[in-house]
């Protein structure tokens, strides 16, 4: 038996539940919609590390990751945002969404043909998983709490992704939290663990499912300016993982 079928597989699962996340924003069934995309996520992460389990890697399980990554979180969240924001959209709202697609798509074109070397644990510029979870948790979030529907939050929500989408195609070093020792990372997740609740308890739980998100989008930031060395890309660092 070809062992590499089985991380394929779960890739695989990621592009299904992304497929179905679209059928069900189509119905207009949004909050499924978003659970359909965090199912997405823990697909995404598991492939990688099932493949380093059993010692398999190629360039055909790179390939179905970036098509379940497009899908899922890229073009499944930018249709959420379209189809369920209730403030009229307008030709900037578009502009952004779709510089949010471009972002997404050339983030994991680049993540396909880069064969630089790459710092291992780290990855150059926002993963596309961890962006799209953040947009649609509060998206949703903010609907939900009936704030959405005026022009300040539009604008402050419309710019948020703007910002979402330059992280993506940056440069900045991201840890990759999968492959760093707990023991360097147990105070961030308390800290996580601490405004998850404290989200979940006053607000609701799409804004404390985005909480540790964001944080580790600040930490990512504000530790690349100071101290995280830069990675070249993660297209190598998939392939450090899987073999």
């Amino acid at each position: 038996m070809n062992l590499s079928c089985i991380p394929n597989g779960i890739s695989m699962m990621n592009l299904f539940m992304g497929v179905f996340s679209i059928i069900r924003i189509g119905e207009g069934r949004f909050d499924e919609a978003l659970w359909l995309i965090v199912l997405a996520l823990i697909c995404d992460s598991l492939d990688g590390n099932v493949a380093r389990i059993f010692k398999t890697s190629s360039e055909l399980g790179k390939e179905l990751d970036s098509l379940g990554d497009i899908v899922s979180f890229v073009v499944a969240p930018a249709l959420l945002i379209l189809r369920s924001w209730p403030y009229p959209l307008t030709l900037w709202m578009y502009a952004i969404v779709f510089f949010y697609l471009g972002a997404g798509a050339y983030r994991l074109a680049r993540y396909n043909i880069n064969t630089s070397p790459t710092i291992q644990g780290y990855f150059s510029g926002l993963p596309t998983p961890a962006t799209a979870i953040i947009i649609v948790t509060t998206s949703m979030g903010i609907e939900k709490a009936g704030m959405a529907n005026n022009l300040p939050m539009t604008i402050a929500y419309f710019s948020w992704i703007a910002l979402l989408g330059f992280l993506m195609i940056s440069h900045v070093s991201y840890p990759k939290i999968t492959v760093v020792r707990f023991q360097e990372w147990k105070w961030l997740f308390v800290i996580g663990l601490v405004f998850f609740v404290a989200a979940y308890k006053t607000l609701s739980l799409e804004f404390a499912v985005a909480v540790p998100f964001i944080l580790f989008v600040l930490f990512g930031f504000f530790s690349s300016l100071v101290s995280v060395p830069a990675a070249d890309d993660d297209a190598s660092l998939k392939v450090i993982e899987e073999v």
